[in-house]
């Protein structure tokens, strides 16, 4: 009986004289499938839900290719002591193809900018050596693929749930009066609960993750779009999100998954892996400065009626975590105001970009 649906059809095409498929390309009907390296899992289409991921095969096949480049003797050994492993332009425009077709297969865009190893080798023939960044890419793409949790999820059918509205936005200024400040505001359409957040991003972020301090509003803007999702996982987690960033450089890089910066690469890498540990339906939209009201709590010196002269428009908002009453001890900091419940972690590695802090305000560790 599974099969009767594809018996009727090959019964049409034959009377009418049209060959749908070659004998050796058809697949028997079945709950989970694989077409061109992609696996397809319908068990829970009634559900209203098909999944995908990439077919084992496909992956090992690509990362024993990986392995070769790392393991290969150098070319010219015998002149003296030189690093192994060695990947020329062609094999990594050839594996990045592969790499980029087999992500797609992921969870939004999980995985594209860590392929960025192999853009800049495709872009740069006279060189060939294999390096420290191809290693943890390769060690990232194992971890990410090996994952159940960040296969891609489609639904079949439009939720009828309200959205969450999100406005994120950064300040930067340079001098010894300026600041990097990030603020969230977030509006819950399904409860009608407005909440907000805002503080100063620590140097210690900036220093450690960010390639020029001079020049890093793209990645504080893109810092502070990842904060939201660590601040409120209970309320954007599963749930539709309509999200605005004034700033067109770091919505690209989130859009897209992918920069030619690093740093912003990683933040974006980092905010792709939390919105699919929330399981959260994010759509990135741009909004006009002037019309962005996270502008207010990403200044925060400005945090008063008589310094910023729109702030009556956030007055209705509650301070969700500084006014919550609960409170939490997490690692290296005192105890700090938070309604999640979420165990400690240190910010910015890959096994802990699911977890967040919430200290006094935006959600950063």
């Amino acid at each position: 009986a599974g099969s009767s649906g594809q018996d009727a059809l090959l019964v049409v095409h034959d009377v009418t004289g049209l060959m749908l498929l070659a004998e050796d390309k058809h697949i028997p009907m079945a709950k989970v499938v694989e077409v061109l390296g992609v696996m397809c899992d319908v068990s829970r289409a009634h559900e209203g839900e098909v999944v995908f991921w990439p077919a084992e095969a496909r992956v090992e096949n690509v990362m024993r290719l990986l392995a070769e480049c790392r393991l290969r003797p150098h070319p010219f050994a015998a002149q003296g002591p030189r690093p192994s492993g060695w990947m020329t332009a062609k094999e990594a425009e050839s594996l990045h193809g592969k790499l980029g077709f087999a992500t797609t297969a992921l969870f939004g865009r999980v995985g594209r900018a860590s392929l960025q190893p192999l853009v800049q080798r495709a872009h740069r023939p006279e060189r060939w050596v294999w390096t420290e960044a191809m290693s943890h890419m390769t060690g990232f793409l194992s971890t990410v693929f090996a994952s159940p949790l960040l296969r891609k999820s489609v639904r079949l059918e439009q939720s009828s749930a309200p959205h969450v509205l999100v406005n994120t936005d950064a300040s930067f200024a340079l001098g010894p009066r300026g600041q990097r400040g990030l603020g969230v505001v977030v509006w819950d359409a399904a409860t009608n609960r407005r909440f907000y957040s805002s503080r100063l991003c620590p140097d210690g972020i900036i220093a450690r993750h960010f390639q020029n301090a001079d020049h890093i509003i793209c990645q504080l803007e893109m810092l502070a779009a990842l904060a939201a999702y660590l601040t409120f996982p209970d309320v954007l987690a599963g749930r539709r999100v309509l999200h605005f960033i004034d700033n067109t450089a770091a919505l690209s890089a989130l859009v897209h998954g992918y920069s030619s910066a690093a740093d912003m690469a990683q933040m974006s890498t980092m905010f792709h892996l939390r919105v699919a540990s929330l399981r959260a339906d994010v759509w990135l939209e741009y909004v006009p400065t002037v019309a962005n009201i996270a502008d207010i709590p990403s200044r925060p010196g400005t945090l008063s009626a008589s310094r910023h002269p729109d702030w009556w428009m956030l007055d209705a908002l509650q301070w969700s975590r500084a006014a919550c009453g609960c409170r939490r001890r997490t690692s290296g900091i005192p105890s700090v105001p938070c309604c999640a419940s979420r165990p400690p972690s240190r910010w910015g590695h890959g096994e802990s970009v699911g977890e967040g802090r919430a200290q006094g305000g935006v959600g950063v560790a």
